[in-house]
């Protein structure tokens, strides 16, 4: 997981939240890069680039099969993540998550880049963040990566909130944190200047990263509610494999045998396709749903029970979790409501793996 601090900054202020993320169980790379040296666009290679090095190297040290790479941001990194990823999308590109990111610019900018001083303090990349429809962020268009935005609402500098509308983290305003393709956004009651470092921020860095969402309250939780009746129902057959145990068999002995397979699949409006994976108490399941839909959807629900043990939805979304009983498991792919009303259709990639406890 790569982390880049914002304008004027540097690694430090990224530290905080690296070792979080880090005893999370995630392979950081904090870097640090010249912020007010350069423009925007010579910033962002010279960045990105040697940190992915940084991550492959680490990989092929690992045991994992390509690791995804995230991408977690403060300020303006998040528009240098931007600008790399419109020229260079790695394969195995995972979430992004910004904090406080001028996705459309800040008025800030606007009102002061003509004062005397401010190219100075802030450079070529603190010019190119105003509003305007030239500038950087506003160039760069809509996202097609998984990315969740967490925006602040508390100032601790009253006088420059006053060039900014509305609710404000006292450097960018809520609603210009927005961006088009964006999957989720949150708004928290922290700082501009010290989000990167508030646990409850970070808490929810990690738990998008895990399951690309945000975490809220029940009663605010996002509806995942299944629109569609299944149309398709298939069983789910491992294949004999020399880390498995074959079809039907969930009963392999424990260690560090395990069972895989992948599934290839499009669904139209209100179609849904569920999946049978008999299991029993104890192995775990793990579920990837890759899609060229952020609306595809998945819901899995345990034998007998009445509500879903865990739904998410994205283009790129994960789970696994341990079996609370023998039988078998129901793992539904659907579109959420508004792209099957409209109609929509998403093509996906799913795949499972049960694991043997031990």
């Amino acid at each position: 997981m790569i982390l880049l601090h914002g304008l004027a900054k540097s690694d430090r202020s990224m530290e905080r939240l690296a070792q979080a993320v880090a005893e999370a169980g995630f392979h950081t790379v904090n870097v640090d890069y010249p912020s007010t040296d350069l423009p925007i666009e010579k910033l962002a290679g010279p960045a990105i680039a040697p940190a992915l090095d940084r991550c492959a190297q680490w990989a092929e040290t690992e045991t994992t099969d390509a690791p995804r790479v995230h991408f977690v941001t403060h300020s303006m990194g998040g528009i240098l993540v931007r600008q790399y990823l419109s020229r260079v999308k790695p394969e195995n590109l995972g979430r992004v998550v910004m904090l406080g990111p001028p996705n459309q610019g800040s008025e800030v900018v606007d009102t002061l880049g003509s004062f005397p001083g401010f190219h100075f303090m802030f450079g070529d990349a603190g010019m190119q963040l105003s509003t305007g429809k030239m500038s950087v962020p506003n160039q760069l268009g809509a996202a097609n990566f998984d990315v969740g935005i967490i925006a602040g609402t508390k100032s601790i500098n009253p006088i420059l909130s006053t060039l900014l509308p509305n609710a404000d983290d006292g450097k960018v305003s809520v609603a210009r944190t927005r961006l088009k393709g964006m999957h989720d956004h949150l708004e928290m009651p922290v700082t501009h200047v010290f989000m990167m470092k508030n646990n409850d921020v970070i808490a929810q860095v990690i738990h998008y990263l895990r399951h690309g969402r945000f975490q809220r309250e029940p009663e605010e939780s996002e509806d995942l509610s299944v629109p569609a009746s299944v149309t398709q129902q298939e069983k789910i057959q491992f294949p004999d494999t020399a880390t498995g145990t074959g079809d039907d068999d969930s009963s392999a002995p424990s260690g560090e045998q395990h069972q895989s397979t992948s599934v290839r699949a499009t669904i139209n409006g209100y179609e849904a396709i569920e999946y049978l994976i008999n299991a029993k108490t104890g192995q775990s399941l793990a579920v990837g749903l890759r899609s060229n839909n952020a609306q595809a959807a998945y819901r899995i629900t345990a034998p007998a029970a009445p509500r879903a043990l865990h739904s998410g939805h994205g283009q790129q979304s994960s789970y696994s979790f341990t079996l609370p009983r023998d039988g078998t498991y129901r793992l539904m792919i659907y579109l959420l409501e508004g792209a099957a009303s409209a109609g929509e259709s998403a093509e996906f990639l799913l795949d499972i793996q049960l694991r043997n406890p031990g």
